[in-house]
């Protein structure tokens, strides 16, 4: 029995002050672009030419998908307040995978850019001034928005 061993070689390494952008080919020739911060990049120590294992392709592969998935929900919490829960499904809806989209906003909660218990009584308060709704419809109208 023949086993093929899939390899890829780090084509190209473009790096700004906070980012890296890594073309990486597969032995078909395909070539995948990852995309992440320079923190994340440095600790795989890869340069143009070097050939990586299934394995550590992979992780590159979840890392560039993640660092995506954090810029993207920075930029949601830039312009709306989410809790955790309403974070991964905006995530999800863009595309991210189901891990990447949990991992993505449980890492900004960790960080404290989600707050839900603030979030919560501001959607009260501001939901029984402006709509005057109950408190019943504003329970649910907050576990709807993922607030527990």
């Amino acid at each position: 029995m023949l086993f093929l061993s899939e390899k890829y070689i780090v084509r190209r390494v473009k790096s700004s002050d906070r980012r890296v952008s890594a073309e990486i080919i597969d032995s078909e020739n395909h070539v995948s672009v990852f995309r992440m911060t320079k923190a994340m990049w440095e600790k795989y120590n890869l340069e143009a030419g070097d050939i990586l294992e299934i394995e550590t392709y992979k992780d590159i592969e979840n890392t560039s998908a993640l660092s995506e998935a954090v810029t993207k929900a920075a930029g949601y919490l830039a312009s709306s307040a989410y809790s955790e829960k309403g974070l991964y499904q905006k995530l999800k809806r863009s595309g991210f995978s189901a891990s990447v989209s949990e991992r993505a906003a449980s890492l900004m909660k960790k960080k404290g850019l989600i707050d839900e218990t603030t979030q919560a009584i501001n959607f009260a308060k501001s939901s029984y001034k402006r709509a005057l709704r109950g408190p019943v419809r504003i329970e649910n109208d907050l576990i709807a928005r993922g607030y527990s």
